[in-house]
């Protein structure tokens, strides 16, 4: 981290979206705020900027999208009108703090990490809530008593910024003022509250995320209703973290780790045969985008890793490119049972790993070797259940590698008719 006694902030004016901000807000005062200002001092990538301007901000929002042609999205006018401004390669959001002091503005957000500013043009920092000093320490705290009744969501972008930032921790009188706020989640929007999630799951330290949501009692709760029990949560923290060094050592395949992390989540111990109309609530409520839940739902099926041949073929074409993710799933539930992974594991990684690269899109995806008409003039009936359980043993044999061309798949066919007509 860049040390707290760097006299000035050098200014990224060399970004357009800056530059013409600066330009156009000549009479009037303007701080970076918030997220840029952070992620500088923690030496952390950053494309988003906020900042505070002490008037004119629908004017200069205009300008500023003329300039750079940005999109322009007003965002509300409570209190303080906001105006975000979407270019090819960067959000700014433009805050007009009305009436307020920039002292006032900085002191009414999360946490102190978030209410740091830098004057535009000068590059002189504001901080009124020790936030660097905080950066330093690696903590988050809020900055005054209220800050999580005011708006029950930052309970959630409480335990998000635990995740996102590894190595911080929630301050203890902060994570009490956060846990006394959590009754008033259910007035905030779904829509809200998913992003939150989405950016906690998605996040590399999402364990100790879900950990910060075990203290905060929102899991299991959130997830299985109020009578869930606490001890679900500790053991799907510890799930997580035993994910990140399992999936350390597979890092060269494609892992859904975000989609494994909610299915880790949704794993109870009595398997996923309860999860499941839990998870469908979840969904139905706004918690979940239901493309997510489609992955979420097939990782819960993962039950055993596959054993042989026709195991793995099966294994790759039910998963599809979720497998590597899949054998995660299981590896992680195993170690439950055992302690430790099992040696096998690894064994079978490779193994689907040679499999899905002498034959992957055959099994994943195989082309029907019979067309719907075909079966239907093979044997002999009109579309119907008939045709689609011959389609679907047809598709099974294809995957099993039983048959490659069409000439085996119609003297296939005929065993089959003969079979279902005399059982």
């Amino acid at each position: 981290m860049r040390t707290q006694g760097k006299p000035a902030f050098p200014l990224p004016l060399d970004r357009p979206p800056l530059a013409a901000l600066v330009a156009a807000a000549k009479e009037y005062d303007v701080y970076l705020v918030g997220g840029y200002p952070r992620d500088f001092l923690l030496d952390r990538p950053s494309h988003d900027f906020d900042v505070v301007v002490s008037g004119g901000g629908r004017e200069i929002a205009q300008a500023v999208a003329a300039s750079t042609s940005a999109r322009l999205v007003p965002l509300g006018h409570h209190e303080q009108a906001t105006y975000r401004l979407v270019g090819a390669d960067f959000v700014l959001d433009i805050l007009d703090r009305g009436g307020l002091s920039f002292e006032e503005d900085l002191r009414r957000r999360d946490l102190t990490i978030n209410a740091i500013a830098v004057d535009l043009p000068s590059g002189r920092w504001l901080d009124p809530t020790g936030g660097r000093q905080d950066l330093e320490e690696r903590i988050l705290r809020a900055p005054r008593p209220g800050v999580f009744t005011e708006d029950p969501l930052r309970v959630l972008r409480l335990a998000r910024f635990v995740a996102q930032l590894p190595g911080f921790e929630a301050e203890a009188r902060t994570l009490e003022q956060a846990r006394s706020a959590v009754s008033q989640l259910s007035a905030v929007a779904k829509e809200r509250i998913r992003v939150e999630l989405d950016l906690l799951f998605d996040s590399p330290a999402a364990a100790a995320g879900l950990a910060c949501l075990v203290e905060l009692e929102i899991y299991p709760r959130l997830w299985f209703g109020p009578l869930a029990d606490r001890d679900q949560g500790r053991i799907s923290a510890q799930r997580l973290r035993r994910l990140d060094a399992l999936a350390a050592g597979v890092a060269h395949l494609a892992i859904d780790r975000a989609a494994v992390r909610w299915a880790l989540s949704w794993s109870s111990g009595d398997g996923a045969g309860n999860s499941l109309p839990a998870l469908d609530r979840f969904v139905e409520n706004g918690l979940m985008s239901r493309r997510r839940a489609a992955a979420v739902r097939l990782l819960l099926t993962a039950d055993k890793q596959p054993a042989n041949e026709r195991s793995r073929r099966r294994f790759l074409h039910r998963f599809a490119d979720l497998w590597p993710s899949a054998m995660l799933q299981i590896a992680v539930l195993q170690a439950d049972l055992a302690g430790r992974p099992k040696v096998s594991w690894r064994e079978a990684f490779e193994a689907l790993e040679t499999l899905e690269a002498e034959h992957g899109d055959e099994i994943k995806r195989p082309s029907p070797l019979l067309s719907g008409r075909d079966l239907q003039k093979l044997l002999g009936a009109t579309p119907g259940p008939r045709i689609g359980r011959a389609q679907q043993a047809l598709r099974v044999a294809q995957v099993d590698g039983d048959l490659t061309n069409r000439e085996q798949a119609i003297r296939w066919l005929e065993g089959w008719r003969k079979e279902e007509e005399d059982p």
